[in-house]
């Protein structure tokens, strides 16, 4: 697969992902104004770089034969592993070149790019996982018998496609819509895995997969006819879904009368989990000082002075009131994938800053900012002007969504 189709892939996956968006209500704003979506800002730039980590991700995990070529060797050839050889980096992918990986996985990298530029496209991270591990267990043996020399490398095809599904043949044709690989302690050939929709038919340029039915996957049910009101269980080998009339318990139906819950509701009391992690309590709603408010993961400070460290491992929004210079710092954390960060990959976090007595309100200058992040105070005792900053963190800084000004504050 080529660079340019690679990034024509992902482009079209993200134009018909917020084409959704837009058409959705929880794209507008009370006002009607439209919310930004993370993928707004993804440029071929972004697109090349998590190809460029999906690709040596995934040659790292599968050491695809073209990647193995011995220290000193002009020609690609399988080699033994060992501190006598290594394993050839991918090179960084480049419009007008070619992906640097074998065919068979070069869709496994478009689907593990698109989990690197957004966490909503898990699907198609579980599409690659799909690929990579049908590859790896039908060249599992393959590699270890080469090298150990039991077999020469070429002698036998061990990938195959098909615009059916049925008629295979061992290259890539125009309108190939399936993949599978060989099983050499087997000798048999995988299930066949659709990598391309059905506009891949008929010479037509091929897009990912958009089969995402429940009933198209292997281990479920085909078939939702005749089947209203049942439920989802684990048949009885162990090893699919399947239908099965609903159960007649008697279950709790109200929220009270859930033995973790409140036994009554009082108005105007929150939720919140109780000191021991084991329960849900009723508490009174924060009324201000250093409250969170759980419901919409606010943090709220009326005396943020000093080195003031900013938490983005637990509050998405931010209402801060200084009372006296301040420099908002970020807190290090580790992320899901064992990083360490300051902000969730993707996330856009809200900043309101009360600056009043004209005080000096900076933000870590170790940190990258695109966009305008300054702070400016009234000399008016009277006026506390607020700055409302929206930004987005992208892993590495901090871009700026949108900023507004509201001189006329009261605090």
């Amino acid at each position: 697969m080529t660079v340019d189709s690679a990034v024509s892939t992902i482009t079209k996956i993200i134009s018909n992902t917020l084409e959704e968006y837009d058409q959705s209500a929880s794209s507008k704003n009370d006002d009607g104004t439209r919310i930004p979506h993370p993928l707004d800002i993804v440029d071929d730039g972004d697109k090349l770089f998590a190809l460029d980590l999906s690709l040596k991700d995934i040659a790292l995990r599968t050491i695809p034969v073209s990647l193995l070529e011995g220290n000193g060797s002009t020609a690609s050839e399988l080699k033994r592993v060992s501190k006598d050889y290594y394993v050839r980096v991918p090179a960084t992918p480049e419009l007008g070149q070619t992906l640097d990986i074998d065919d068979g996985l070069s869709y496994a990298v478009v689907f593990s790019a698109l989990g690197y530029l957004w966490q909503g496209y898990s699907d198609f991270d579980q599409r690659a996982e799909v690929i990579v591990n049908n590859y790896d267990q039908a060249y599992r043996d393959y590699i270890r018998d080469l090298i150990a020399g039991v077999i020469a490398s070429g002698e036998q095809a061990y990938i195959r496609f098909s615009s059916d599904g049925e008629n295979w043949h061992d290259s890539y044709t125009q309108g190939d819509i399936y993949i599978s690989f060989k099983r050499i302690d087997t000798d048999s050939w995988t299930p066949g895995v659709k990598f391309v929709g059905e506009d891949g038919q008929d010479g037509a340029p091929g897009t990912p997969c958009s089969d995402t039915l429940f009933t198209q996957l292997q281990d479920t049910p085909t078939s939702y006819s005749g089947n209203a009101g049942k439920t989802l269980v684990v048949n009885a080998d162990e090893n699919a879904l399947e239908f099965a009339d609903g159960g007649s318990g008697g279950g709790a139906t109200k929220f009270v009368d859930l033995t973790d819950t409140p036994s009554t509701m009082t108005a105007g009391k929150m939720l919140q989990v109780n000191g021991d992690g084991t329960a849900l309590i009723e508490v009174d709603p924060p009324s201000g000082g250093d409250t969170v408010m759980s419901s919409s993961r606010t943090f709220y400070n009326d005396d943020a002075t000093g080195d003031f460290e900013i938490d983005c491992s637990t509050y998405d929004s931010f209402y801060l009131y200084p009372n006296g210079d301040a420099n908002f710092t970020f807190k290090e954390f580790t992320d899901d994938a064992g990083d360490t960060v300051i902000g969730y990959f993707g996330k856009t976090y809200t900043f309101a800053v009360v600056n009043g007595n004209n005080f000096t309100i900076t933000f870590d200058a170790n940190q990258t900012y695109y966009g305008d992040v300054s702070i400016v105070g009234s000399t008016d005792s009277t006026q506390y002007p607020m700055t409302l900053l929206r930004m987005y963190y992208d892993g590495f800084s901090w871009i700026v969504v949108d900023r507004v000004e509201v001189m006329d504050y009261e605090a």
